[in-house]
């Protein structure tokens, strides 16, 4: 049924909200899994960063997806793939989602923008609207504690 699974993590806690159900699904069904982080171009329009910057948090975020990557493999069985592009979130994982053999997004509905009044961010609610795949969509919570540990990939129980 959804033997690929595209979860898109911005390095936010929130976004992580959305591991232990995707860790159910993926136990239950034997699906692959692949972690995505969009990280901005250092000349995005309307972006100041020095372009100095842009390579070191590129390093940051390798090592945030290396690090998750380490803590699903104890709880799946087997390490999840990584994926890092450049480029508009948005953008970045709805192109990359439908020219990929993908079965199922997974993602949290809020991130980095935090919790606000509104059901969903306005990443998620683009991914919604322009993704022709199944989507799973999380409410974002916040989590007890902003440690990435293994407690993340901890299967949530139906």
């Amino acid at each position: 049924m959804f033997n690929n699974i595209l979860v898109p993590l911005d390095g936010s806690a929130l976004a992580t909200c959305v591991l232990p159900h995707v860790v159910s699904l993926t136990q239950a069904l034997g699906s692959n899994l692949m972690l995505m982080h969009v990280l901005d171009d250092y000349d995005t329009p309307g972006r100041n960063d020095d372009p100095v910057d842009w390579p070191l948090q590129k390093a940051e975020i390798q090592s945030y997806l290396n690090r998750l990557s380490t803590d699903g493999a104890t709880e799946l069985g087997k390490a999840p793939s990584l994926k890092m592009i450049a480029g508009p979130a948005e953008r970045g994982i709805i192109e990359y989602a439908q020219h990929q053999d993908f079965d199922l997004v997974a993602l949290s509905s809020h991130g980095q923008g935090g919790l606000s009044g509104w059901n969903t961010s306005s990443v998620a609610q683009k991914v919604i609207d322009r993704v022709r795949k199944s989507i799973l969509l999380i409410r974002a919570y916040e989590p007890m504690s902003e440690d990435y540990t293994a407690d993340h990939w901890k299967a949530f129980r139906y």
